[in-house]
């Protein structure tokens, strides 16, 4: 598993497989702190989906 804490609501959790595509930084659900738009879209062909995404508590650790 790959936790990347990005931008307002963009935090992420994905399961990295070897040749696929995240996405990062043109697709993606956060905006910037001022609230200027920060990715292309959320979706886009050839990228995958994040397993989980929202805004995760950059406080706390991650342990599996």
């Amino acid at each position: 598993m790959d936790r990347r804490a990005r931008p307002k609501g963009g935090d992420e959790i994905n399961v990295p497989e070897k040749g696929k595509n995240y996405g990062w930084p043109v697709i993606g659900f956060g905006v910037d702190y001022s609230g200027a738009k920060i990715h292309e879209s959320t979706r886009k062909e050839g990228m995958e989906q994040r397993s989980i995404t929202g805004r995760l508590d950059r406080a706390s650790g991650m342990a599996f």
